[in-house]
């Protein structure tokens, strides 16, 4: 690795309107002509605003650093980061609210870097551009809270992105890509800093505190983690890096080593440890080129491995540092409702079930588009089920993982409005209400780890039930997902690529104008909103108000004399649980409610966050009716997240 020389720029003036803005930050992804004529300057002014931070240069060395990759033929190229020290130094010496944020979650305690890469396709979902394809790749420390690493702009850090045509060119591909990044957080020079041996002090106005961290995990799709690991993946006889007896392509007879990726029971599986897998790489390596080539691709298979030399496993030093199998995070997203997860497969076999019972899709698509989806929800079209549905059994729903989330929470409505009062399909009925409740629960915060309990009771049932009632569509995403639960139980952290996917957006705004230097272009553009949104402090408050409004006279009357200054109201309010608007369903305590307003009440230089919300009344029968109470005012933090409902024959399902 090398720093990048470069000469200081001239003093750049500031944008007219606040660099921070929410035109500006939009600004940002266009071209520099059109940016420039977006934000009312000229080309040049935009060109500097873009590159004021290419210099910036701390105790760490230069915020941007210049990586320089090998290809096959000893060429080399040079690939832009962002240096992990640098930044933390940086933004904590410019910005208070950042220290004192980086100080109360990280400081002077044993962190956990987490790390993310994806393949990302710019251009039109219907016709992607094959040609800027790209690999990304992101950080973040596991100790953050989870409603600010949610957070898509500020919570994932990015390191860098290398266009894939170079990924192509270098020796192992994106398995040597992910060594070099392990290498970069914790080199195995002792004259360079290191996140476990060093760390980073931070400073700020003569404080300072100390940032330590080891490797956590990485969290990346199967297709990823089958590169970072260098297994066999889904498709191998032994599709699972973190089992040792679990095979794929052949059905173990009863009492057998091996079992079944179908297998429900997680007792028989024998676990893969870091001293398993270590053995593993280690024969590998010895027996390269030594046996004949098809007792060495035999002995591929066995393991459940691909022999890659420049990959982690294959490097007795990183191989210490990231101690796979144990950091790998199985992510939930991908399991369950993207990529042909399990939801997806399940949904697709549920909606051909209800046309054979003579409940047309259409007839699910009416009932759709009476429910009331939440503002911050992903809303279906009105056709969804009928356009995705595959009219075959054994397949999948097409959908994006956040059209999932929501054609479950409406196929749930469907089935306690209509199904279950008929009583048909009682056993499909049971495995969807399992499926409910583990979608619900993983929706939350790092809290879910205390459910656990709950989860592997409903995990267990949902499993064999799935597997009884859609044996075609047993996949390993089915045997993955049991991992999912393992690994949040394990770190206490609810991770999904939902929030660094949703992050890929930016950068691939970037590239879709981008032709030349398109990996740099992406992470300068990336840095500039990271660096301009960690100094704004309204970053670091879990809570902020959406576009306020005239206080109602009743509500002035309520908090006159609490508050120090004026109080504030708006229709929307954003808490630790996600955003929630007027008339969205969520729950308060036991009470089902409708949120009304949120208030921002200063009281001592603090600020409290409070809703008010109208409780929905409970029938006799247990049940919710439309009609609501009067007003009661709740701390925000009291609210869950939003539901999705729907009034039929005046009772409330949700």
């Amino acid at each position: 690795m090398a720093c990048a020389n470069q000469q200081p720029l001239a003093k750049r003036p500031r944008l007219g309107n606040g660099s921070d803005s929410a035109a500006d930050h939009i600004a940002m992804r266009l071209p520099l002509a059109p940016q420039a004529k977006a934000q009312g300057i000229t080309k040049r002014v935009a060109e500097r605003e873009l590159h004021k931070h290419d210099n910036i240069t701390t105790p760490y060395g230069d915020l941007i650093t210049v990586l320089e990759l090998t290809d096959e033929d000893g060429q080399t190229f040079k690939v832009n980061s962002l240096n992990p020290f640098a930044f933390l130094s940086h933004v904590a010496s410019v910005s208070i609210a950042a220290f004192g944020f980086l100080a109360q979650h990280l400081a002077n305690k044993s962190c956990r870097l987490a790390f993310y890469c994806d393949g990302v396709t710019p251009g039109n979902v219907l016709r992607p551009d094959l040609g800027r394809h790209f690999e990304a790749i992101y950080w973040t420390f596991l100790e953050l809270p989870s409603w600010f690493r949610s957070k898509v702009d500020v919570g994932w850090f990015p390191f860098c992105y290398i266009e894939s045509k170079f990924v192509k060119r270098v020796p192992g591909g994106m398995a040597a890509v992910t060594k070099m990044v392990v290498e970069q957080f914790f080199p195995q020079d002792e004259l360079r800093f290191n996140f476990q041996r060093t760390g980073v002090l931070i400073k700020h106005e003569g404080v300072s505190h100390l940032i330590r961290g080891s490797f956590g995990c990485w969290l990346a799709d199967e297709k990823a983690l089958k590169e970072i690991v260098s297994c066999k993946g889904s498709s191998g006889t032994k599709p699972c890096v973190s089992c040792l007896n679990v095979v794929n392509r052949t059905v173990p007879r009863a009492g057998d080593y091996l079992v079944h990726v179908s297998c429900p029971d997680q007792t028989l599986f024998a676990k893969q440890t870091v001293e398993s897998l270590t053995h593993m790489a280690v024969d590998l390596q010895a027996k390269h080129g030594v046996i004949a080539p098809g007792e060495f691709k035999a002995l591929q298979q066995l393991y459940g491995l691909v022999y890659i030399p420049e990959a982690i496993i294959f490097d007795a030093y990183t191989r210490s540092v990231v101690r796979f199998p144990d950091t790998v995070f199985w992510d939930w997203m991908h399991c369950l409702v993207a990529s042909g997860g399990v939801a997806q497969y399940q949904c697709n076999e549920f909606c051909l079930r209800l046309k054979a019972d003579g409940i047309s899709l259409k007839n699910v698509d009416e009932f759709a588009n009476k429910v009331t989806v939440p503002p911050c929800w992903q809303k279906l079209t009105k056709t969804f089920f009928q356009d995705r549905t595959v009219e075959k059994p054994g397949h999948h729903m097409r959908g994006f993982a956040s059209e999932m989330l929501t054609a479950i929470a409406i196929l749930g409505i469907f089935i306690d409005a209509v199904v279950r009062p008929a009583g048909n399909h009682a056993q499909h009925v049971a495995c969807f209400d399992d499926l409910r409740s583990i979608v619900f629960a993983l929706r939350t915060d790092d809290e879910v780890h205390t459910m656990m309990p709950e989860l592997r009771r409903r995990l267990e049932s949902h499993h064999i039930a799935f597997q009884r009632l859609y044996p075609r569509c047993v996949k390993p995403k089915l045997h993955y997902f049991k991992h999912c639960l393992d690994c949040i139980e394990k770190f206490k952290c609810n991770l999904s690529c939902f929030a660094p996917e949703r992050k890929h957006k930016s950068a691939k705004q970037t590239a879709n104008f981008s032709y030349n230097k398109t990996g740099q272009e992406m992470l300068t553009r990336e840095i500039h909103t990271l660096l301009e949104l960690w100094q704004a402090p309204t970053s670091f408050v879990p809570c902020k108000l959406g576009k306020s409004l005239k206080m109602p006279e009743w509500m002035e009357t309520l908090f006159h004399g609490a508050a120090q200054a004026p109080a504030e109201a708006s229709t929307t309010i954003s808490t630790t649980k996600g955003t929630v608007n007027a008339n969205d369903l969520v729950w308060v305590g036991t009470s089902l409610c409708k949120m009304q307003l949120g208030v921002r009440v200063p009281v001592g230089g603090t600020d409290y966050f409070k809703v008010v919300v109208a409780p929905l009344k409970r029938l006799p029968t247990g049940e919710w009716s439309p009609e609501v109470d009067g007003p009661l005012v709740v701390d925000a933090d009291a609210m869950s997240g939003t539901l999705c409902h729907c009034v039929v024959n005046g009772k409330v399902f949700f």
